[in-house]
């Protein structure tokens, strides 16, 4: 019997340990550790690091980024994908997508996702963010968010001739993210305004910034005064990276959290163990005050699961040590699912197809663009509208889609699922986006043709998938579940916006410019034609949120108001991952607000210096 016990003994031991051979403890030691310097990570450090008698340590797996002209020219957005500053997950295989795997990038890189996103500044609605605040997170309603958002903004005006309108109340004027309506607008993309105004009657807004954003419109860009990409990098850090009391470490794979609990107490982070790019050991830093994780709704729930925060079933089944059962880490994770509409454009109209197949006509926009001139190189994206369901359905179908609104999954709570609910039914549930170019990464574009794409995309989802380690090595792939079109509603309402979109871009207005529809081409028809083309062609906006809800623990939550982990003491989160229902927005402007506003919840914690 005793044998046995010491048998049992060791088993348990083995099976709820770590793997940390050539183990070296170095003995440095900061205030704050920040995991990820992303778009969040290097906000955050930044403000917290004002104080020189604050240590603040950055951990971030990828690279500078620097001279990458791939991040750094607005007008080659999409490049930068697939290659060393992306971590190109895959998704799982998704059931709503005829069984295929989506490709899934994200920023490993400083800066992000902010340094190989496509560069759209938005705001979410006044009442978006009045529904986070509602669901027990005082402190999170618009007026918290848009002063945060103004911490963060710089904002240039327009040229004088400019035909943008525009609110400078709405804008901050001394944040460090430099952020400019668009000098150069592809000619046909002007013809959206009037071809969505004649079937929805709609008239564009004034500026989308101060928080009421249905309707078509230009919006702004992350874009500097020399016609370059913005980055929380650029903006945030390297005008500051000569602070002694800042250190910012690349290609560093974070492994797990050191931690410490007595009874009846919650969690202490002490630590965090990582390895350095080509090093064969991993190496500890200690924390005095607080670790900050901004690793992303993919990267933030792998760390917390490595290091015993989370599901306790995955955990045992991973033979990972529970120090806190957690379950709604990883769970909840909410996309923007969308579909591609492509048309190919009249003879002698350009788009960035010419740039990739015309030598000469790209040395010449590369040229225009090193000279500070607008042209191709200078545009990212410039036109989208937010839409209601009123928009797009006639009264009939609204009640046909209205009886579809059911609670059937168990990935969120009740409370959640309603919240949504009313923002489908009162918000703007449908985002409509005009790409310059062809865009379809599974479909062949025609030779020696340029295109224009629409992308239309659900806002709200109701569909919830999940994030969660595969194993205990931080380099594996986690199975990454967005569950996409899961919901009966996903899939109808998807149905019904892809075919207005292909009502807008069928307008007489774009004649003199669209000389027809590629995909999914005119034999598609009927409803179950569009269902079979929308499973065949669904991706999503690469916007994944929602894996560490701020929530109570109760309905699944994993961070509180203060946005600290349930369960533990001096562990924050501060991305994109708190948020406990979706928003209608491109989430950049957004995230730089939770940073914003973290910063200042830790100094009124710690110290009272405060950002101006």
């Amino acid at each position: 019997m005793v044998v046995s016990k010491i048998v049992i003994s060791i088993f348990i031991f083995i099976s709820f340990s770590w793997c940390e051979s050539s183990l070296v403890n170095v003995t440095e030691s900061f205030d704050f550790v920040v995991i990820g310097g992303g778009t969040a990570g290097l906000t955050i450090a930044s403000r917290l690091s004002e104080d020189p008698l604050v240590s603040v340590l950055v951990l971030e797996a990828g690279g500078d980024g620097t001279n990458n002209i791939g991040i750094k020219i607005p007008g080659l957005i999409g490049t930068t994908l697939a290659t060393e500053v992306d971590w190109k997950y895959s998704t799982l295989p998704q059931k709503g997508a005829n069984g295929r795997q989506i490709y899934y990038p994200l920023g490993k890189v400083l800066g992000g996702t902010s340094s190989i996103n496509f560069i759209i500044s938005t705001k979410a609605s006044k009442d978006d963010y009045e529904s986070i605040a509602r669901l027990g997170n005082p402190g999170w309603g618009w007026l918290d968010f848009d002063h945060a958002s103004k911490r963060s903004e710089e904002y240039i005006k327009p040229q004088d001739g400019s035909k943008t309108p525009y609110d400078p109340h709405a804008h901050g004027h001394h944040g460090p993210v430099k952020n400019s309506y668009p000098r150069y607008i592809p000619p046909q993309f002007y013809s959206y305004f009037s071809a969505a105004r004649a079937l929805k009657g709609s008239s564009p807004r004034i500026d989308t910034f101060s928080g009421y954003i249905d309707g078509a419109h230009v919006f702004p860009s992350a874009i500097d005064e020399n016609l370059n990409r913005v980055t929380s990098a650029s903006a945030y850090y390297f005008p500051i990276k000569s602070r002694k009391n800042l250190l910012v470490k690349t290609n560093c794979i974070v492994s797990r959290l050191i931690h410490q609990k007595a009874k009846s107490q919650n969690l202490s982070i002490r630590g965090v163990e990582y390895r350095e790019e080509d090093e064969n050991y991993s190496k500890r830093v200690t924390v005095k005050k607080e670790v900050i994780l901004s690793a992303g709704s993919i990267g933030t729930p792998a760390i917390l699961e490595r290091s015993g925060i989370g599901d306790i079933k995955l955990l045992r089944k991973l033979r990972i040590r529970v120090a806190v059962n957690l379950p709604g880490v990883g769970s909840q994770l909410m996309d923007h699912p969308a579909v591609l509409g492509t048309y190919r454009l009249r003879s002698g109209i350009v788009s960035s197809d010419d740039i990739q197949r015309n030598a000469t006509f790209a040395a010449e926009q590369f040229s225009l663009h090193e000279s500070g001139r607008p042209g191709l190189l200078s545009h990212a994206l410039s036109i989208l509208d937010y839409s209601s369901l009123s928009d797009i359905v006639n009264d009939e179908e609204l009640q046909e889609g209205l009886r579809l609104l059911k609670y059937e999954t168990n990935q969120t709570s009740i409370e959640q699922f309603e919240a949504t609910v009313e923002r489908i039914k009162y918000g703007t549930p449908v985002e409509f986006l005009l790409i310059n170019g062809f865009f379809e990464s599974d479909l062949k574009a025609n030779p020696n043709t340029s295109y224009i794409t629409i992308a239309t995309t659900l806002q709200y989802p109701l569909s919830r998938g999940s994030t969660h380690i595969s194993s205990q090595n931080p380099e594996a792939q986690p199975n990454i579940d967005p569950k996409l079109l899961a919901h009966p509603f996903d899939n109808w309402l998807m149905i019904k916006a892809a075919k207005h979109a292909r009502k807008i871009m069928s307008q007489s207005d774009f004649k003199d410019f669209i000389l027809g529809e590629q995909f999914p081409g005119p034999s598609v028809k009927t409803d179950e034609d569009w269902l079979k083309s929308v499973r065949e062609r669904v991706r999503t906006e690469y916007h994944p949120m929602g894996t560490g809800s701020m929530i109570s623990e109760k309905l699944s939550g994993v961070v509180n108001p203060k946005l600290i982990v349930h369960g533990t003491k001096n562990l924050r989160i501060v991305d994109a991952s708190i948020f406990p229902i979706p928003i209608a927005a491109h989430p950049a402007f957004t995230i730089y607000s939770i940073a914003e506003k973290a910063s200042e919840l830790i100094k009124d914690q710690y110290y009272k210096i405060h950002s101006k």
